[in-house]
């Protein structure tokens, strides 16, 4: 089920369901958007059909009730997204007099149907209506995009959730595959650090047990055990970012990083400050490399204890651009159930193969899960670009494996 945003020829007041089975966010959602102005888009679309443009849209519309605020909030929503003809940057910019677009809409908007008006009440009313008078239509500004992070920002600011796209989609193989840990998971360890929330959350496990929850338990210790002193990569991109300074005079940085399971914040001091704050900055992808270890493991006063006892931290060793996450990558195995190969599958592979040529080797895994058999396909080198990941989403095959640099 997908979550779709506002859109004023579907959504209604709340969350609706679509035709499809998704859920269309509610106009009465969007920031700043009210319930009178949701009503009056609604209530006219129900009577004369959907709006075929823009212009359509406000030649329609109460002007009264759904005023410039909010229609440049709808706008920043994507709540005209589905207007093939416009798109969100040309609404909220000026033309090429200099004026607001949407000032312009607006009086457009206001004089049509004020002319109307005047129309219905004129004893040619009927008359005139058939004569088919030409429109003189506002010209739409020409103007570029914003890049996605942008136009995103703009969308959860006011929605407060990212629903038409993600700023990481442009990097989700190395988010989803070349990454080993998520921000959920390391928030977790950040509440098991010490060991006496180890044990507090090991005996509330025991206690949910024994009261008969059925949920999956995760033992904090053994949690500890499965990832201490190995490498780990996170990646997402900079919500936030504080540099500061401590009471002896020595600066520092709190910075937040998003990837799709939620947020992770945590603190750089000292030499790994002075080397990663440049990288650390807002709407920068970035990719880290860094160690579970037992706190003060690299100073001299640190002696190691058993891990019950022991108190851990999150070691931050590198920080680079997502673009560089790939080098870390040693070869990429695609795992295909034998009942998925087909002529026309290998006919779409080879063609990828041969025009996303790339640096990452690849292997291609056929198994038979009645047999349980698993053959590696033996062939010349591939190497290809990540397209190939893309490729796999459209074909529904959901095995990959990405075999790290250790």
């Amino acid at each position: 089920m997908s979550v779709l945003p506002p859109d004023v020829n579907e959504s209604g007041l709340n969350f609706t369901v679509t035709k499809n089975g998704d859920v269309r966010f509610g106009l009465g959602g969007v920031k700043g958007v009210g319930e009178g102005a949701v009503e009056a888009i609604i209530n006219e679309r129900e009577k004369n059909g959907k709006y075929k443009d823009i212009f359509d849209f406000v030649q329609r519309v109460n002007l009264q009730a759904c005023n410039k605020k909010t229609i440049e909030n709808l706008a920043l929503a994507g709540g005209f997204d589905c207007f093939e003809n416009t798109y969100r940057e040309q609404l909220l910019s000026t033309n090429a007099k200099g004026e607001n677009f949407l000032d312009v809409l607006i009086r457009f908007g206001n004089k049509y149907q004020q002319d109307q008006q005047q129309n219905s009440l004129s004893l040619f009313g009927d008359l005139s209506g058939d004569l088919g008078l030409d429109i003189q239509y506002p010209e739409i500004p020409q103007v570029p995009r914003w890049s996605a992070i942008e136009r995103l920002n703009k969308e959860k600011n006011l929605i407060g959730i990212f629903l038409s796209a993600h700023p990481l989609d442009d990097w989700e193989f190395e988010v989803r595959d070349i990454c080993t840990i998520t921000a959920a998971e390391l928030t977790q360890f950040e509440a098991w650090r010490k060991p006496e929330a180890r044990t507090t959350a090991t005996n509330n496990n025991a206690s949910e047990e024994e009261e008969g929850e059925e949920k999956e338990q995760i033992d904090p210790t053994q949690w500890i055990m499965q990832h201490e002193n190995r490498p780990l990569f996170f990646g997402g991109i900079v919500v936030e970012a504080e540099d500061a300074t401590s009471r002896k005079g020595n600066p520092y940085g709190k910075y937040t990083i998003e990837d799709y399971s939620g947020s992770f914040q945590f603190t750089l001091f000292g030499d790994a400050y002075k080397q990663f704050a440049n990288l650390l900055k807002p709407n920068v992808y970035v990719f880290l490399t860094g160690i579970i270890q037992q706190y003060g493991t690299n100073q001299r006063w640190f002696h190691p204890k058993p891990v019950p006892e022991a108190e851990y931290e999150l070691a931050i060793q590198q920080v680079d651009l997502m673009s560089e996450a790939q080098k870390n990558v040693k070869e990429i195995a695609i795992l295909l159930p034998i009942e998925n190969i087909q002529p026309a599958l290998i006919d779409e592979l080879s063609e990828l193969c041969e025009s996303h040529k790339g640096h990452l080797p690849l292997q291609l895994r056929v198994f038979d899960e009645i047999k349980q058999n698993v053959i590696t396909l033996i062939a010349p080198p591939i190497r290809m670009d990540k397209s190939f990941y893309h490729w796999m989403k459209m074909q529904e095959i959901d095995e990959i494996f990405t075999h790290i640099v250790k």
